[in-house]
């Protein structure tokens, strides 16, 4: 083989390493996004069980 059927190897060797990387790039967003979400929700969560707790009775309620 000579050095320009080694440089076109390795070029298509390149495309695929970036192909791969974006893959997984794409993947880990995806990942990141859904457990951002995730805890957007546990803090609404945590938000509405702390107000429930101040307002257990009719008193705080009003109070609150």
């Amino acid at each position: 083989m000579n050095i320009s059927e080694w440089a076109s190897l390795a070029e298509i060797a390149g495309m695929g390493a970036v192909v791969i990387s974006l893959l997984f790039v794409g993947f880990e967003i995806r990942r990141n996004t859904r457990q951002a979400h995730a805890d957007a929700l546990n803090t609404g969560i945590r938000f509405v069980r702390t107000i429930t707790g101040i307002t257990s009775t009719a008193e705080d309620a009003d109070l609150f």
